[in-house]
């Protein structure tokens, strides 16, 4: 899978979660489907943070040690993103 942006990486993951195939050419494969209890409301949570990285892109800038910010919504940014990756089978 090509390098994707951030909130790329977001939708694609929430669309995985969805059920959705996952883009050419590479594609990911999910372990049978999780209950939707657990995959929908996860999948509408990392599209909201794709659309709030959509409106304050600084929010995925590097940190000097790794680790998110003190601002609460750039620490959701990096949780977010780090569960997106980790659906995707992509390291962090």
């Amino acid at each position: 899978m090509a390098d994707l942006t951030p909130a790329e990486t977001l939708r694609t993951a929430a669309g995985l979660l969805r059920g959705e195939p996952a883009p050419e050419p590479h594609p990911v494969r999910l372990p049978p489907r999780m209950p939707d209890v657990y995959a929908e409301p996860l999948a509408d949570l990392l599209d909201d943070v794709a659309g709030l990285i959509d409106s304050r892109p600084d929010l995925t800038r590097p940190h000097v040690d790794g680790e998110p910010c003190s601002d609460l919504a750039c620490r959701i940014v990096h949780h977010a993103l780090a569960v997106a990756r980790a659906i995707l089978g992509r390291p962090s």
